[in-house]
């Protein structure tokens, strides 16, 4: 049975400090300090208990303007006016793997309801963290943005979503004018600035078995790093199940490494020799 998220209270202070820390260095460990402030208010901090009373999850969800040392979540504050950041989701060792992480996101996006401000959460690249970016891109999270962090030690993957269940299209991307169009081949969509000109498109065409076949993503090397590919690739997708398809497919072996691991942050799967985006 799945157990229910309730909040957080500071007579779970030591169980959460040692939920947490268990999972270190997947999560960065944190001061008895940060923690009461974190229960006195500063987060939303939510456990989930087993029968015997044993924490077996926990989430840690921060709004705008608070004083959290994080330049992960400086980040959001900077370019997005309002939003609700995941700064954690720690799921006990023996829990692992049984849908305690979906719950907690449901519990999120439960609390933040369907005309909230946009979720949104990072994920490390370097050093890479595939299984967190599969997670996240079958929830419907996209990218927003990649950023070094921490004086270049980590490269994360902003990410975000709508409570709503739609997915696509993806948060507009932060810093640029792009705007989006429907081609007339197949389904293409293109971006262009503020002037009209071309920074970035997506194209695919009709495969078999009613998918479509993903024939390119590509970003002006002035435009890479704002989250444009992302929203090209969520763009396609919208306009893919508008044209009545189930999914994208595109050959794996046919890809470079940086572009593989895109497609995946995006919510690609690897079937086979293809990956495979289905829309749901």
């Amino acid at each position: 049975m799945m157990p229910v998220f309730r909040p957080a209270t500071a007579s779970d202070l030591a169980a959460l400090i040692a939920l947490n820390d268990a999972a270190v260095p997947h999560v960065n460990a944190l001061s008895t300090d940060v923690w009461l402030r974190f229960l006195g208010g500063e987060a939303r901090v939510r456990v989930a208990a087993s029968p015997t009373g044993a924490l077996e999850a926990l989430t840690v969800t921060l709004a705008p303007g608070r004083a959290y040392g994080s330049e992960n979540y400086a980040w959001f504050q900077r370019n997005l006016p309002d939003f609700a950041y995941v700064d954690r989701i720690v799921v006990a060792a023996g829990r692992r793997g049984q849908g305690l992480g979906r719950a907690a996101y449901a519990d999120i996006f439960a609390a933040v309801g369907r005309d909230g401000p946009p979720v949104v959460c990072e994920v490390n690249l370097e050093p890479p963290n595939d299984t967190s970016l599969a997670f996240h891109g079958s929830l419907g999270f996209r990218e927003l943005a990649v950023e070094s962090v921490y004086g270049g030690s980590k490269r994360v993957a902003m990410l975000g979503r709508r409570c709503d269940g739609v997915a696509e299209p993806s948060l507009p991307g932060p810093r640029d004018g792009a705007v989006l169009r429907r081609g007339a081949r197949g389904v293409a969509v293109a971006a262009e600035d503020a002037h009209g000109a071309w920074v970035g498109g997506a194209e695919a065409v009709a495969g078999i078995a009613g998918r479509g076949v993903l024939v390119a993503v590509d970003v002006a090397a002035s435009h890479r790093g704002r989250g444009l590919g992302a929203r090209l690739l969520a763009a396609l997708r919208r306009e893919g199940k508008a044209a009545g398809w189930t999914g994208l497919s595109v050959r794996a072996d046919a890809l470079p490494t940086e572009a593989r691991a895109f497609l995946i942050r995006n919510g690609f799967a690897a079937r086979g020799d293809l990956l495979d985006l289905e829309f749901g």
